[in-house]
């Protein structure tokens, strides 16, 4: 099946966003999980003052049905008075799935190119 990527709403998505890195990392015994409290805050826009000078939006892919893949994109426009045209990835977190991962860079390079910006860089989380 294709992977479905969909744009999510921050602050009010930021906890689907996070749990599907559990599902991600589910056989790694390594793993340490955030704190969903913390990252709840973290992407809150009204609490995270990299929104005030940077645009974001974060992506979750589906594949069957499930979450399997996130990445989040942002424009920063401090970092546009030094590296004019570039926007930034980062939680770029997805299964052991090619189809997953070009899927999530498509989508992000998309959304980036829309305004106007030529290359990508990261993995920087904001």
């Amino acid at each position: 099946m294709a992977v479905e990527v969909q744009a999510i709403s921050l602050p009010n998505d930021a906890v689907k966003f996070v749990k599907v890195w559990w599902r991600v990392y589910e056989t790694d015994d390594q793993w340490v999980p955030p704190l969903i409290a913390e990252r709840k805050t973290f992407f809150n826009p009204a609490k995270n003052p990299y929104f005030d000078v940077a645009d974001v939006q974060c992506f979750i892919a589906y594949k069957d049905g499930e979450a399997v893949g996130t990445i989040g994109v942002s424009h920063d426009r401090d970092l546009e008075a030094t590296m004019p045209g570039y926007g930034s990835f980062g939680f770029f977190e997805f299964t052991n799935d090619e189809e997953v991962a070009q899927a999530l860079l498509d989508a992000g390079a998309a959304w980036l190119r829309n305004r106007g910006l030529q290359r990508m860089v990261g993995p920087f989380n904001f």
